[in-house]
């Protein structure tokens, strides 16, 4: 018999709809971490698709919710001396790039993805360089476009 998930609170735009089945060991943790952590910021006039949490002083973890079913999404931030890197850009869903300068001000960005699945890569349009693996490139290509 499939659960259906108990719903965590949230201040995202975003609702789900479709839902993975609840996993024991996730389902906690993110009612724990979404609900009552200290470490979240959330920036609505920015963009109301993503929560923030910072890890360290100088790194933030972006949090999405999963738009296509295949799960939530990590977005990372680690604010360097005189860089910041961002590790994937999500769905592209409101102003990423927004929030990213919203943490780490005006520095340069240096965007990088782990691959080139949508709820990874979608975003890459809102920069004006990222990187990937050079066996991505072809398919990160096909995904750099503002109107999707």
């Amino acid at each position: 018999m499939k659960r259906l998930p108990r719903p965590i609170k949230s201040d995202l735009k975003s609702r789900r709809f479709v839902w993975d089945e609840e996993r024991a060991i996730r389902w906690p943790y993110y009612k724990i971490l979404r609900e009552f952590s200290t470490l979240k910021q959330f920036y609505p006039e920015i963009d109301p698709y993503a929560e923030v949490y910072r890890m360290r002083d100088n790194v933030y973890a972006c949090f999405s919710e999963s738009l296509d079913g295949a799960g939530d999404v990590w977005s990372f931030v680690i604010d360097g001396p005189g860089k910041a890197m961002v590790i994937d850009t999500g769905f592209g869903i409101g102003d990423f790039k927004g929030l990213v300068k919203k943490l780490v001000g005006d520095k340069p960005l240096i965007v990088v993805n782990t691959h080139s699945h949508y709820d990874h890569a979608y975003g890459n349009c809102q920069f004006e360089r990222c990187y990937c693996s050079e066996a991505e490139v072809a398919r990160m290509e096909k995904k750099n476009n503002p109107h999707i």
